[in-house]
């Protein structure tokens, strides 16, 4: 028997990007990383961070699941959804993130300028274009995790940052 095949009989490696220990274990990510997601959750407007850290969005730029321009990107997402629905008359939202609420703002329809009207129309229109209709849930995955504030399974962090990077690149964030 040759003694370079007899070398590398065994189980073949796992492929994966991740860094593993030298017996093979995946080696897991820093587990103070819940804890200061937590506290910033908890504590962070009043210590005066950023109120849109405390998202989702914020949450998965943390653990470095999102890039600084994906996580703007989400923001504006939200901004411009929250502005879209406040011109076309629809209900706020009840679960929502920080960047939707800002963009929403404490205005009445009523008090809408129709430049503005023009202008959200527009933009929301043009974003959507960027976002593809099939398969469905990415749409709604992107405006679940953006503006509703829900998380964000781990199977969907590819299509999230995908989806992101294409609104970043439409607005000039990359």
């Amino acid at each position: 028997m040759n003694l370079r095949r007899r070398l590398s009989s065994g189980r073949p490696r796992i492929g994966s990007e991740r860094e593993r220990w030298p017996n093979g274990h995946v080696k897991q990510a820093d587990p103070r990383l819940n804890n200061l997601w937590q506290r910033i959750k908890q504590y962070g407007v009043k210590a005066g961070i950023d109120p849109r850290l405390e998202s989702e969005i914020g949450r998965l730029t943390l653990f470095g699941h999102l890039t600084p321009s994906d996580f703007e990107a989400a923001n504006r997402f939200a901004v411009t959804v929250a502005k879209w629905e406040l011109v076309m008359d629809m209900p706020r939202r009840t679960s929502a993130s920080p960047s939707y609420v800002q963009g929403r703002g404490g205005v009445d329809n009523s008090e809408v300028d129709p430049e503005i009207v023009s202008e959200a129309k527009d933009a929301y229109h043009k974003m959507m274009l960027q976002i593809p209709a099939n398969p469905a849930h990415i749409r709604i995955m992107l405006e679940s995790v953006c503006v509703d504030n829900h998380i964000c399974p781990a199977s969907h962090y590819a299509d999230l940052h995908l989806l992101l990077e294409r609104l970043a690149k439409l607005w000039g964030m990359r």
